[in-house]
């Protein structure tokens, strides 16, 4: 559960029964984040009017991940390598060539995104240079009559003749 007020930010996990404390929020307006692997993310604006107000969140069952939350995604790069890293994307330029976005997807909740090379530095010095592997949570599928898979990619080549971005599910 991440809860993102005009100063701070709290996240906690959740309890085995599914429960969370957060302490320290006061009455005011908060952006919500809730979610569970294998479950759709909650999002949304909330309005606590009340210190001890109670929030009650049901997530449905599915895979959803806008990476606000740490599901712990795995990540393999074959040499040292800029790898992946879970964050806010950090735009990067030089002249007219765009490297990097300096921004999350805007059509999903909150403004984390798993990114390469994700610095303010050189872009030459911080992109992949060989083989880097994202690997996400496993999933059981087999109670669904047709999954599907849905993700936003954006990639930028330095210094590369030819496209070499694979996507393997």
């Amino acid at each position: 559960v991440t809860m993102n007020g005009v100063e701070n930010e709290l996240e906690e996990e959740v309890d085995e029964k599914g429960l969370v404390v957060l302490e320290n929020i006061w009455e005011n307006e908060w952006y919500l984040s809730a979610g569970k692997w294998g479950y759709i993310t909650y999002c949304g604006n909330i309005l606590i009017e009340d210190a001890q107000d109670t929030i009650e969140v049901q997530l449905g069952k599915g895979y959803y991940d806008n990476f606000e939350q740490d599901y712990k995604w795995t990540t393999y790069q074959r040499f040292y390598t800029e790898s992946w890293d879970r964050g806010v994307p950090i735009g990067r330029a030089e002249g007219e060539t765009l490297y990097s976005l300096g921004e999350d997807y805007r059509d999903d909740c909150g403004d984390k995104a798993y990114v390469t090379g994700n610095v303010e530095e050189d872009a030459a010095d911080f992109t992949v240079q060989d083989s880097t592997v994202l690997t996400s949570p496993s999933m059981d599928l087999s109670d669904y009559e047709a999954p599907y898979f849905n993700m936003m990619m954006w990639a930028s080549a330095y210094d590369v003749e030819e496209e070499t971005d694979k996507v393997y599910v």
